[in-house]
């Protein structure tokens, strides 16, 4: 799977195709959403329960918080 992607939700798109959404990450992140809220993400693809904003990373990219992008 390639891990170059022209849009955020081209991310979202691709990691819900491959059926990798509801995997667990190898190390799980604490983020903070643009609503203000903690965001404990431990899967592929989790959303914010405040916003409904999603964050989505590919497996070929979990290796760093930097990677994870935000779907709106």
């Amino acid at each position: 799977m390639s891990c170059t992607f022209e849009s955020n939700q081209a991310v979202l798109n691709k990691v819900r195709e491959k059926g990798f959404s509801n995997d667990k990450l190898d190390n799980p992140y604490t983020l903070q959403c643009e609503c203000g809220s903690t965001v404990e993400m431990d899967t592929f693809e989790t959303k914010c329960t405040n916003c409904g904003g999603i964050f989505v990373v590919t497996p070929c990219s979990q290796d760093s918080e930097a990677n994870i992008v935000f779907v709106s």
